[in-house]
């Protein structure tokens, strides 16, 4: 098969033209819109290159697209490595609080992150933490266009100008693989598609070499290796297809004549392999941490590479050879070979690290794109949107399989070519069948089949297939990279849409990262420790520094048991023990995510009596120790109807207390009728001073002026008989207020002079904003001020920018 159409002798370059122009303006496009999405707000905050994230109070900005939990971990982890001067990361102290946990990611993407990070700070002038969170922006791009790049020039010096132009093309235009490295995205996924791209294109450099392929053997054995390393779900498939496939081509090949074709050196792949397996082991965990956790790289890889390599290299011999090896050394070294394969599956059940075949959470997405399609397997994406442009295009790149496998089985002459397709369709049809039950690994299948291809036009001969055919195969090919830049293409109806109007998930992130600035300012200097459902914790931890309990990382099992235990229990006193051990503050539930309400609903028999119900049912009235913060979020078109519960924890208090701040927190939120039906229970306290004030707070705004009449009365005889000298802080404030709506501004003056001598940081960030805000102009009005400065400049700066131009 040779590629039909007769280039000029440069002619081809136009190809990688092409493709570099279409990603970099595909990549600029997409960058802006991230930046001008995450630019919303950006005004109001101020750089620090003393803070470990370049930005004042340890903030941060960047809205991920598609919510992309990875990210949010990868730039705060390289960050902390950044502010601690080493090289390797072993701890993260945000998640499964307060204990924090390890982790055993491999470095290379935060190496990678921190580059480009320097040489953003080295351009800029900006911080080196600032540098890393936009490293987000470029940092994927910059890994497609490396590949595009090093592999059309391997590609052109090992097989030819066609097969370098089709390599070009595919890199950028097959989808899902043209649609994986985008701006804002920052997750090793991309980087460990570099290793496996690499494994399999020097493995089939190899096998088609004529001359010495030992060199091929040896650097595709180190590709895998640091494919292990970065990530070894998605490289072991690889490595297995490999090896299958040499076995079939051990098998396919067994016929006697076929002694004209050298043995493949798989000893060589395999001591290369296991050789920078090792060394990346050793250079990621030694000398601490040298548990052996087959999740990510192990020695034990390793050892099974060995095994494989001897076995490939045995069996090939004897099926050419006709002869079994009975010497003692041979069935030795073949036991010994299979026996270190066989440990390593045998391992992995034992020790439950297999799961990492079952995908994880980001298995099921087939891109980043903007609404991109997220299904668990390929039967069900088909079930339920049917045949929809992105399931063409993705399922369109079967066709390139076509000519590959007519030109595998149009003639036997051509041993070499055989052997060589076969050895290469291994890993094809492995990440095939895996792409199947994750659309993820789509990515993988293309980028392991544009090796094949690539050798197989690079091995045909001019007269190899009739004119006809070859334009067929072009049209073929022009086909399918049609349909995936068609998906690629921001610009695109079916890909673009998106990037002119905010997508949901990008709302979300919005809302998010505005709440948890506002939790970070009304936290104060320690900070504060969040109860979410687990896929909004790595969002909310990274925009506000803080710390949360459950995600969906793998290697925080703990912190998401806790997560699932406090939100099920049925026992108000254990949920309490459980809160304050692990010193949670917040409890968020937005309702854009409702996972905790669903894993109630499905594990408990009652989950009306869980404790997420009992928050609902009651905005945290039940429990003394909780109370609702008000907070309103600003209402944007498509996204009508959302809200959030945000609690805090506290001393527990009395129940007038506990019902009057309810029945303001309420009001506040404007949600009236259920105020007037909370206040009912504030008529059993008619002598408590803050039950009366909530009351008249509720008929002032329910403009009921014989209510407020009645309960403005009950404060003023509350009060000339000494009452309220012992009021709870923000009690009084509201006092102060009430005081000043009926007219006593001799009282409310005094109120509020003591509000202002008792005032503090801590109390002034437990006030509500309506509250904290009517403090600021009852002080205004009589004349008071803070008299701590830096109080003056908190409770400025704890109100929103258009109640600030109030004051």
């Amino acid at each position: 098969m040779r590629f039909p159409i007769r280039l000029l002798p440069r002619a081809w370059i136009l190809a990688p033209a092409f493709a570099l122009v279409f990603v970099l303006c595909t990549d600029l496009r997409l960058a802006r819109h991230v930046a001008a999405v995450s630019g919303f707000s950006l005004a109001s905050v101020a750089a620090d290159p003393r803070s470990t994230t370049g930005y004042a109070d340890g903030k941060r900005w960047l809205i991920v697209p598609e919510h992309d939990n990875a990210t949010y971990q990868w730039i705060r982890e390289t960050q902390t490595l950044a502010s601690s001067n080493s090289w390797r990361l072993r701890q993260i102290g945000y998640e499964n609080a307060p204990y924090g946990r390890e982790t055993h990611t491999a470095s290379p993407y935060r190496w990678w992150l921190l580059l480009i990070g320097w040489v953003d700070h080295l351009l800029s002038g900006k911080s080196l933490a600032l540098g890393i969170e936009r490293a987000a922006l470029s940092a994927d791009p910059l890994l497609h266009v490396v590949l595009i790049i090093s592999a059309t020039a391997f590609v052109r010096i090992r097989w030819g100008r066609a097969s370098a132009a089709l390599a070009a093309l595919g890199l950028a235009a097959l989808y899902p693989l043209g649609a994986t490295f985008l701006p804002g995205v920052a997750n090793d996924f991309a980087l460990a598609q570099l290793f496996i791209f690499w494994s399999v294109a020097l493995v089939v450099a190899g096998v088609t070499s004529s001359g010495r392929p030992q060199r091929w053997f040896f650097w595709a054995g180190v590709a895998g290796g640091g494919g292990l390393w970065v990530c070894a779900q998605g490289q072991l498939p690889v490595l297995a297809g490999i090896f299958l496939g040499g076995l079939a081509a051990a098998w396919i090949l067994r016929e006697r004549g076929e002694s004209e074709l050298r043995s493949l050196p798989w000893r060589t792949w395999s001591l290369g392999g296991a050789a920078s397996s090792l060394l990346a082991y050793l250079l990621e965990f030694y000398p601490g941490h040298m548990d052996a956790d087959l999740h990510v790289n192990a020695p034990l890889y390793g050892l099974a590479w060995l095994g494989a390599g001897e076995l490939l290299s045995r069996c090939e011999s004897a099926l050419r050879t006709r002869r079994l090896v009975f010497d003692v050394g041979g069935a030795a070294a073949c036991i010994g070979a299979s026996a270190a394969l066989l440990s390593l599956p045998i391992a992995l059940r034992q020790t439950g690290a297999w799961d990492i075949f079952n995908g994880d959470l980001y298995s099921a997405r087939l891109t980043h794109q903007p609404n991109g399609v997220v299904a668990t397997n390929v039967v069900t994406w088909l079930g339920r949107d049917g045949a929809t442009g992105p399931l063409i295009a993705t399922t369109a790149t079967l066709l390139l399989l076509l000519p590959i496998v007519w030109s595998f089985a149009r003639g036997p002459s051509d041993r070499a070519r055989r052997r060589a397709i076969t050895v290469a369709l291994g890993p094809v049809f492995i990440s095939l069948a895996v792409a199947l039950s994750h659309l993820r690994a789509w990515t993988t299948f293309d980028l392991v089949l544009l090796p094949v291809i690539a050798a197989a036009i690079g091995a045909s001969g001019p007269s190899d297939v009739a004119w006809r055919a070859r334009w067929l195969w072009t049209a073929l090919a022009c086909v399918v990279f049609g349909l995936g830049l068609y998906q690629i293409n921001p610009f695109s109806s079916a890909a673009g849409a998106g990037h002119e109007v905010l997508t949901r998930s990008e709302i979300e992130g919005l809302y998010e990262r505005a709440l948890a600035h506002w939790i970070s300012d009304h936290a104060g200097p320690e900070g504060a420790t969040l109860l979410v459902p687990p896929l909004r914790t790595s969002s909310f931890c990274f925009y506000g520094d803080l710390r949360g309990l459950g995600t969906q990382d793998r290697e925080n099992e703990k912190g998401l048991a806790a997560t699932f235990r406090i939100a099920s229990s049925n026992q108000p006193d254990e949920v309490q023990s459980l809160v304050a051990q692990r010193e949670i503050t917040h409890v968020i539930l937005p309702s854009w995510d409702t996972d905790l309400e669903d894993f109630v609903r499905l594990k408990l028999p009652k989950p009306s009596a869980s404790f997420i119900q009992a928050l609902h049912d009651t905005d945290g009235g039940a429990f003394n120790w909780l109370h609702p913060v008000p907070y309103k979020l600003p209402p944007v078109a498509g996204f009508e109807g959302q809200s959030v519960l945000l609690l805090e924890t506290n001393d527990p208090v009395g129940p007038a207390i506990q019902q009057s701040r309810l029945v303001e927190y309420l009001i506040e939120m404007h949600q009236l009728d259920q105020a007037a039906y909370a206040s009912g229970s504030l008529l059993r306290y008619p002598s408590d001073l803050g039950s009366s004030v909530a009351l008249a707070q509720l008929a002032a705004a329910q403009g009921d002026k014989a209510s407020f009449s009645r309960q403005f009365r009950s404060i003023i005889s509350n009060l000339s008989r000494g009452g309220g000298q012992n009021m709870a802080w923000d009690r009084r404030v509201s006092l102060a207020v009430v005081l000043a709506i009926g007219g006593r501004a001799d009282l409310s003056r005094a109120q509020t002079k003591r509000c202002i001598e008792e005032a503090s940081p801590e109390r002034l960030r437990f006030l509500t904003t309506e509250s904290l805000f009517h403090l600021m102009i009852l002080c205004k009005r009589c004349g008071f001020e803070l008299a701590d400065p830096q109080s003056r400049a908190l409770a400025v700066k704890l109100l929103p920018d258009d109640l600030q131009r109030q004051l």
